[in-house]
């Protein structure tokens, strides 16, 4: 059954993928998105569209953590992953423009963001599972601790 997902739904023990550092990376980009839908009230459009335009970065070095142990492991179905991963990536992208632009408001933006990362998650990382958690310590060359990366000052705003 598909997933259903919402901006304010949160990471839980049950989508681990079994590696410390992809589930911490997951944390922060969930967290992410939850903290910008909270925040978007207090946030001046340039502030927003920098966090969501941040959550890309953050993403795109997730993904390529993810894929770099994907790789290492030997996973069968990498190129799927990178396209699934791609994919993603040009839609958060494409979320950021049509912000930038004024064509998307930002809970649906929000809301865009979550629903690709959790049905990502579920869909494509979980299945892989055995291939992202057999070697913890493998991704730490291609990747890093994503929340090292997200401080958020008073104004919620990451910086």
């Amino acid at each position: 059954m598909p997933v259903v997902p919402t901006a304010n739904r949160a990471w839980h023990a049950g989508l681990s993928v079994g590696n410390a550092l992809l589930d911490k990376q997951h944390i922060v980009l969930f967290e992410l998105v939850r903290s910008l839908r909270d925040a978007q009230d207090n946030l001046d459009d340039h502030a927003f569209n920098r966090a969501l335009c941040d959550l890309l970065t953050l993403a795109q070095r997730h993904c390529a953590a993810e894929e770099h142990l994907l790789a290492l492991n030997g996973y069968e179905w990498l190129e799927q992953h990178r396209e699934e991963h791609l994919a993603g990536l040009d839609r958060i992208q494409s979320i950021c423009l049509r912000r930038a632009r004024g064509d998307l408001g930002r809970e649906s933006a929000c809301t865009a963001v979550a629903a690709w990362l959790e049905a990502h998650l579920v869909e494509m990382d979980l299945p892989a599972r055995a291939y992202l958690g057999s070697s913890p310590g493998a991704a730490a060359g291609a990747g890093e601790d994503l929340s090292e990366s997200l401080e958020v000052d008073s104004d919620s705003e990451p910086v």
